[in-house]
């Protein structure tokens, strides 16, 4: 791995490119580094709008769980975390609430503050590596590859799943202010970095995969400064306490401490490292899709974690031998002598996101790289960072790397974008619509199908939550409670763990299991249940919670109480991972 430095070269080859009269000074610019990491962004952005546009973006639960947030942010209503949680923080939803503001209120506008997210990373991603690799060039391959990969990169950077842009977002400032820390001390580096940490804790903490490595590269330079100058510790830890604000305000106002909770799907810190090793690292790369395939070959897939593991451990072996820098490159150690080089940020962020990803009992899905989605900026500055220094050879390698990653996930955007169970929304209106018609304003549901039907129905109708993430909206599941001749609408989308079963096979084998009849309605996509006889309600018969009022319950920032999703009640074992699995989010 190249050593960091910030050498100042135009282009790998050492020269600069020759420019025509009639290209101008934009010419110019198209062709520095600065040009090609804008261009990166530009086609990040398009290839995620794009992606909006598919079929496999169609909004599932979660991300309706936040519409209806922003909804209610709008109303008034303020929220630290994702509803009825007391972990990931809801920051994105603010900016999403601006947008729905002066926006059409759709899936598609919700998620433009993730592709605006994703431009900023990208941005930042340029930044962070010009004070980091070798050459701005490879700073801007860096930003090219953020840009156009891997596909889960995409695939869940547009998605409004809670924080998760925003961890990355949080990780790349803190590595930027570790890195302007150690070139030159300034107070406002140490604030900015002890801000980021403070974010992270409330916001997402997956950010520590970035966040841990920058603050072990800046102890030096604060160790040396702050000794003679107190304050600015003072400060530092202003700045923490002000990122970690929100979660200070809600454990004031809920008498409760804002921590993980709700029960897992049990997994050994053995079992969650073989899943790290395979498949979540080949999906996390890129080369393998869901559960590892399809993809790559297998082989070929394995292979490509062979090669970047030898190279991970060339780097770690030539940086413990204390190779040389690079000749005429300045020193970011603050004038000091001292070891430390940028790239020990990429180095560090291996080990130490292997051992959280280990040592947490959260990350138990082995379905796609979920746990890993902050930790991608460090991949692009990693492979951006095996690029040789200069000369031809850099810029064959950086273009065959490039070419290599935006084919493979190209590819796979190309196999996969009709993926999924179409036109939800145009669904949704049309139930909406059946139900307001046959005088059924209030009515139970899943999660997965429950959420997106209330998001696009508005307040014509009130969807109350029968299992995972019941006490997420309580005043619906409380109305649902009080009707007399409750009525279920069940849809067949799998929740995207593949951990549930389709929600009209499980009603219909359990009405006739108990010997039930009901008003059967395909609607849709959906099938509508009323008239339950004899009338039993859906926890007396094994599915999902009973009312809120007999839950074990979690205080919410903005309503009285909240159910805890993840609690331990839920009576049909075949639900329980899965509502689990909600409550995590």
């Amino acid at each position: 791995m190249t050593a960091g430095t910030v050498e100042q070269a135009e282009n790998v080859g050492g020269g600069a490119a020759p420019v025509g009269r009639a290209g101008g000074w934009v010419g110019r610019w198209a062709r520095t580094p600065a040009g090609l990491a804008a261009f990166a962004v530009l086609l990040g952005v398009a290839v995620r709008l794009w992606y909006l546009t598919t079929p496999q973006a169609a909004i599932d639960g979660d991300e309706a769980m936040t519409g209806l947030m922003v909804r209610r942010i709008l109303d008034g209503q303020w929220y630290a975390y994702l509803a009825g949680q007391r972990y990931n923080g809801a920051l994105e939803q603010y900016p999403q609430a601006l947008v729905w503001a002066v926006l059409p209120q759709n899936p598609f506008t919700l998620r433009l503050t993730q592709v605006a997210l994703a431009g900023l990373v990208i941005t930042l991603t340029y930044l962070v590596g010009a004070r980091m690799l070798a050459t701005r060039w490879h700073a801007a391959l860096a930003a090219l590859l953020f840009a156009t990969g891997p596909f889960f990169n995409i695939w869940k950077g547009v998605r409004s799943h809670g924080a998760y842009p925003t961890a990355q977002l949080i990780g790349l400032a803190g590595m930027y202010c570790a890195l302007r820390l150690r070139e030159q001390y300034q107070r406002r580096w140490l604030v900015g970095l002890a801000a980021a940490c403070g974010l992270g804790l409330w916001a997402s903490w997956s950010a520590a995969y970035l966040l841990i490595p920058a603050t072990i590269y800046a102890v030096p330079a604060i160790w040396r400064h702050v000794r003679r100058r107190r304050t600015d510790l003072g400060l530092a830890a202003l700045a923490l306490l002000a990122g970690y604000a929100p979660a200070l305000i809600w454990a004031v106002a809920n008498l409760s401490i804002p921590l993980l909770g709700g029960s897992q799907p049990h997994r050994t810190p053995w079992e969650r490292l073989q899943s790290l090793a395979s498949p979540v690292l080949r999906e996390f790369v890129g080369v393998g899709y869901r559960y590892g395939r399809p993809g790559w070959p297998i082989v070929a897939q394995f292979v490509l974690l062979a090669v970047l593991g030898v190279a991970y451990a060339v780097a770690v072996w030539r940086r413990l031998r204390g190779a040389p820098r690079l000749r005429g490159a300045p020193r970011l150690d603050g004038g000091h002598r001292g070891p430390a080089r940028p790239t020990d940020m990429l180095l560090l962020a291996v080990p130490v996101t292997a051992l959280l990803y280990v040592a947490s009992k959260y990350t138990w899905f082995i379905g796609e790289p979920r746990y890993l989605f902050a930790a991608y900026p460090a991949l692009a500055l990693g492979i951006a960072a095996l690029i040789p220094a200069s000369g031809r050879r850099a810029v064959a390698a950086g273009s065959a790397v490039a070419l290599l990653w935006a084919a493979t996930s190209a590819g796979q955007l190309a196999v996969h974008h009709d993926d999924g169970p179409g036109d939800l929304a145009g669904c949704y209106r049309q139930v909406a619509d059946w139900l307001v018609a046959h005088g059924t304003p209030v009515v139970y549901s899943d999660y997965w199908t429950g959420l997106p039907l209330q998001l696009t129905a508005g307040d014509r109708i009130t969807v109350g939550l029968v299992e995972g993430g019941h006490g997420k909206f309580p005043e619906n599941r409380n109305a649902a409670d009080a009707v007399t001749d409750p009525v279920y609408v069940a849809g067949h989308v799998i929740d995207p763990m593949d951990q549930e079963t389709d929600d009209v096979a499980l009603l219909d084998r359990t009405f006739a299991a108990n010997g039930m009849t009901t008003l059967r309605t395909e609607v849709a996509c959906t099938v509508v249940y009323q008239h339950w006889r004899p009338l039993r309600w859906p926890w007396e018969l094994g599915i999902g919670y009973p009312p809120l009022r007999w839950a074990k319950t979690l205080s919410s920032p903005t309503t009285s109480r909240a159910g805890n999703a993840g609690s331990s009640n839920v009576r049909n074992p075949a639900r329980t991972a899965a509502s689990s699995a909600i409550a995590r989010r």
